[in-house]
């Protein structure tokens, strides 16, 4: 998701310096959604903005529900294609 997140903000974001660690405005409330509790939120946007893997595993809760996980793989599953690859796919091709 963090991968997703900043792929997608780092595309479609115009400004250089805008902050890409941060939930894609486009789908913060789905994302918001299936992250479920304001807490967890926090957390994950805690990790987004991150230094490094290490450092975004630790500020995520160590026990998340299974539909949490399935809730993510199936956004990312969903948007990822259209979202990014395409994008990336259609500037290569250019």
């Amino acid at each position: 998701m963090r991968n997703f997140c900043i792929s997608f903000n780092t595309i479609n974001q115009s400004k250089k310096e805008d902050d890409r660690q941060e939930l894609p405005e486009k789908y913060a409330a789905e994302i918001e959604t299936i992250l479920g509790t304001k807490t967890i939120v926090e957390k994950f946007k805690k990790a987004l903005k991150a230094d490094n893997v290490e450092s975004s595993i630790s500020e995520l809760p160590n026990e998340v529900p299974d539909a949490l996980v399935k809730g993510l793989i199936e956004f990312v599953s969903k948007h990822d294609k259209d979202e990014i690859i395409a994008v990336l796919n259609k500037e290569l091709d250019e």
